[in-house]
């Protein structure tokens, strides 16, 4: 199920209308000075055919998540020693709400996570907001999500 006009977040108080909008099919999300169309990932097949992909080959699709609960499914035995020390030191946190982080996933993530949001190479991509994000908030509250699916509004991105 969709609805019949996509919902925006306009006001913090949306957040509730707009998590369950997530949950039920989808609705267009500001980040910065992009949009999305955000989903649950068990929704992808049909979100995949509104966009009138080719259902065959559905793109992995990026998430929005806590950067508490993302970090902890990030498998810092491949990465690059620098890497890691910036990771165990808290220092991605600086990209929150500001950039799309990707990282290859730990057993605790793959294990977690919608196959749609792992690529081929076993990484996601995670676009990080604070615990008082009002769309995280009100799915962890409401429906005992603590991340979301994410898709360029635009149809090729």
């Amino acid at each position: 199920m969709t609805p019949d006009t996509p919902l925006f977040l306009e006001k913090p108080d949306h957040a509730t209308t707009v998590a369950k909008a997530i949950m039920d099919g989808w609705a267009i999300v500001p980040y910065g000075a992009t949009y999305g169309l955000a989903f649950d990932p068990n929704h992808r097949l049909e979100v995949a055919e509104a966009r009138g992909e080719d259902l065959n080959h559905l793109a992995t699709v990026s998430i929005v998540a806590n950067y508490q609960d993302a970090v902890r499914w990030v498998d810092t035995d491949k990465l690059h020693p620098t890497l890691k020390n910036a990771v165990q030191a808290d220092c991605l946190r600086i990209y929150e709400r500001i950039s799309f982080i990707r990282f290859p996933v730990n057993e605790k993530g793959r294990q977690h996570l919608h196959s749609h949001c792992i690529n081929l190479q076993g990484e996601t991509q995670v676009f990080f907001v604070p615990p008082s994000d009002p769309i995280i908030s009100a799915l962890k509250t409401n429906h005992d999500m603590d991340y979301y699916a994410v898709r360029s509004s635009n149809k090729h991105g």
